[in-house]
């Protein structure tokens, strides 16, 4: 009688963590400590806006425990994503290395983020 509650609330468990997960993560991106052209991903409930070169990319993905699958033109990319507080790790399924790191995208523009990081105060004209 316990066996199936036990397995009910482990379900209901896992679930809720997938669901935090992909809370978690939605929002903007900037990839860190990149000064000369760092990537943009927006990320909502389906849907990742991959900025780049000002040329703006929609692609769809779903989120599943730590994995990320992601539509490509021929094929569905798959890579693990690892979180913490506000930074995003994104890991290429056959590799152990970092493939990109990306921190939360609080600035305005690429000079606020330059200024902020360099501790400079730079403008534009």
């Amino acid at each position: 009688m316990n066996r199936p509650l036990i397995i009910c609330s482990l379900f209901l468990v896992v679930l809720s963590s997938c669901q935090n997960n992909k809370k978690a993560i939605q929002g903007s991106w900037i990839e860190k400590d990149n000064f000369v052209n760092p990537i943009t991903l927006d990320i909502d409930d389906f849907y990742l806006d991959i900025i780049l070169n000002n040329h703006k990319r929609e692609k769809l993905y779903h989120l599943q425990d730590d994995t990320f699958y992601i539509s490509g033109v021929d094929q569905i990319y798959k890579s693990i994503i690892k979180m913490e507080s506000n930074k995003l790790e994104i890991y290429d399924i056959d590799s152990t290395a970092s493939a990109q790191i990306f921190e939360r995208n609080t600035y305005k523009n690429i000079i606020d983020y330059f200024n902020s990081k360099k501790n400079t105060a730079i403008e534009l004209p």
